[in-house]
């Protein structure tokens, strides 16, 4: 093997264990936490929030934020930050939101009228950012008076 593979090795492996894959844990977290942190992903796959994932686990939100956060509030490093975690819970709250458009895009006028409502509603709110109405739009469009 050349250097440069044997490198690519070893910073493969050393990454492993930074991230915390290997050794029995998984999402970067102590290994106490991992069953814990299944139950908090299947919730937050289902529900799409944060909060109601910390309380299925008994898991405090100040706690999740740490581990998402990399860096402090004062500017400091945050030693307690856990990248891997972090990146699985925004593809779990990505992957509940293209399952809500997903459902949007299946409801036509061949489903029952009202279907489409519900999902819309839950991005409207969940995350409002990005589907809210700005201010002066409207429902029949923005050019009706």
């Amino acid at each position: 093997m050349n250097e440069e593979v044997i490198d690519s090795e070893r910073s493969g492996r050393e990454t492993a264990a930074a991230e915390g894959r290997g050794e029995g844990r998984r999402y970067g977290l102590p290994a106490r936490e991992v069953m814990a942190a299944q139950r908090f992903f299947a919730v937050l796959r289902a529900t799409g929030r944060i909060r109601l994932a910390c309380g299925a686990v008994g898991w405090t939100r100040a706690k999740v934020e740490d581990w998402r956060q990399m860096w402090k509030q004062d500017g400091t490093v945050n030693r307690r930050y856990r990248p891997v975690f972090a990146r699985a819970v925004e593809q779990t709250i990505c992957e509940f939101q293209i399952g809500l458009i997903a459902q949007l895009s299946e409801t036509g006028e061949e489903v029952a009228p009202g279907r489409w409502r519900a999902p819309a509603w839950m991005l409207e709110r969940f995350f409002g950012s990005e589907y809210a109405r700005k201010a002066g739009e409207r429902a029949g469009g923005a050019g009706r008076k």
